[in-house]
């Protein structure tokens, strides 16, 4: 959907390797050059990603890497089998930029409410923390619209239609 236009999938934490909670990872092979150059790599914690800055990384029979906070077993045990995700402006890998959109895709799309009808078209997508924000025209108002995964209903690409179920009260119009 929408929100994955801000991160891409890249790997996975496989287990810990030692006793100071460095972690066993693998990365998809599309990926690895850009892993390898990341200062950050991003966790889903609470339903939200969530950035670890990478202390250390090395290569032996596996990729093994070190991040701040997580400095035992017990502390890297959460993440067992966990996805890592990259900023998707930070991946040069054709693979990537062949199946994620950039925002600016969305610009021109109508939103559509199921409430309140056509809002108006999108004419800039922004990024806030945990979300991205549409901005629409309506009526000489410049409105802010939440681009959360929860209030789209669905986006027709052949159409250039956003449909959402935007919360009562959201929009003054």
């Amino acid at each position: 959907m929408l929100f994955q236009e801000s991160f891409v999938e890249v790997g996975r934490i496989r287990k810990g390797h030692g006793y100071q909670g460095h972690a066993r990872i693998d990365i998809d092979d599309d990926y690895l050059e850009d892993f390898k150059k990341q200062e950050f790599l991003f966790l889903e914690v609470d339903g939200y990603k969530v950035p670890f800055k990478i202390v250390h990384q090395q290569e032996y029979q596996h990729l093994i890497v070190k991040l701040s906070y997580i400095d035992s077993p017990e502390d890297l045990l959460p993440f067992h089998q966990q996805s890592i995700y990259l900023l998707d402006k930070n991946i040069t890998s054709p693979k990537a930029s062949d199946t994620v959109p950039s925002k600016s895709h969305y610009v021109g799309y109508q939103i559509i409410d199921a409430q309140l009808g056509n809002i108006g078209a999108v004419i800039r997508i922004e990024s806030y923390p945990q979300q991205l924000m549409a901005f629409v025209t309506s009526q000489d108002n410049e409105l802010m619209i939440p681009l959360h995964e929860s209030l789209i209903s669905k986006i027709v690409e052949k159409e250039k239609v956003i449909y959402m179920n935007l919360p009562d009260g959201l929009l003054e119009l």
